[in-house]
């Protein structure tokens, strides 16, 4: 006998997968179909609760990286990488000596921000406060204009103090937004919703085999639900492809939240992009995040290249 598989457990499905899954059900589940077979009012509370879904995701999701927030980090990242890569550059190859002197005291100051534009946002900020305050220190004041770097430091610094107020009036807002509701707490009115809905159908497909046996309502209803179980079948192999499952029930359980976790990138921001190499793979570390541009070794046939520190 057909019917909805209402049991099926949404628990390890990511958010987005999540929201989709009931936003794609309520395309073969029509407004329609529920008018002829009597289940507007349980549609209803379906749709309503997935739209509720719906704007919180698309709401959390625009306002964790708004363009906005994502154009200041990279432009302060490309200041730093700037500063950074002309000492490197300085220390290693300058003929100057006076040069090299200053390159060598800088490279010393910048060493503990080196990896800087690959920590989260609030971090790498910290780490770029500290690193402008000493390099614009009375102390290297000499160093940086040896090296024609004082203008380049002042505005690296104004970038980050420019992230920072779009950063403290995100925070802001988050503040704000801390009594709505949550994705946690919508996905499983949502699942409710869909399962009452499921659960209905299911019991009319059974009548009208067992009772009715109305050939055009048996098609409507079979037809709901095959392409209801196309989309669970299909969420089910998502998830089971990426934790690494054969075939059977999703059952082991996995906490949602509002921001779905990625294994490899942190889900405070977006990976750094080095500017010598904005496109391609080349720059990056084993967890693809990038590291800034290394100068070419001006002498490659010698047998020993100078590392980068």
């Amino acid at each position: 006998m057909k019917q909805i598989k209402s049991d099926f457990s949404f628990t390890n499905a990511r958010n987005a997968e999540h929201m989709q899954l009931h936003t794609n059900m309520l395309e073969v589940i029509t407004p329609e179909f529920a008018t002829a077979q009597g289940l507007t009012e349980r549609y209803n509370v379906y749709k309503a609760a997935e739209g509720n879904e719906e704007d919180c995701f698309l709401s959390n999701q625009a306002f964790e990286d708004t363009p906005e927030l994502q154009a200041s980090d990279r432009t302060r990242d490309y200041a730093f990488y700037l500063v950074a890569n002309v000492v490197d550059a300085y220390e290693k190859y300058a003929i100057d000596q006076e040069e090299l002197a200053a390159g060598k005291r800088l490279a010393y100051i910048i060493r503990p921000a080196r990896n800087a534009a690959q920590k989260g946002y609030a971090e790498e900020t910290a780490l770029l406060t500290d690193l402008y305050g000493k390099l614009l220190d009375p102390a290297s004041a000499p160093d940086l204009a040896t090296l024609h770097l004082t203008e380049a430091v002042e505005a690296a610094k104004a970038a980050n103090e420019a992230f920072n107020t779009l950063y403290v009036a995100r925070s802001a807002e988050m503040a704000s937004r801390a009594t709505t509701a949550t994705m946690k707490e919508l996905r499983p009115k949502t699942d409710a919703a869909f399962r009452e809905l499921a659960e209905a159908i299911n019991a009319l497909y059974l009548v009208n085999a067992i009772t009715t046996k109305d050939a055009e309502k048996e098609a409507a209803l079979g037809g709901a639900i095959d392409a209801a179980n196309g989309l669970l079948i299909q969420l089910d192999r998502v998830i089971r492809a990426r934790l690494g499952k054969g075939s059977g029930s999703t059952t082991t359980p996995e906490e949602p939240s509002d921001t779905d976790k990625e294994p490899t990138t942190d889900p405070e921001r977006p990976e750094p992009i080095d500017p010598e190499n904005p496109g391609g793979d080349s720059g990056k570390d084993d967890e693809g995040q990038d590291l800034p541009f290394e100068p070419v070794d001006p002498n490659p046939d010698e047998e020993e290249t100078p590392s980068v520190v």
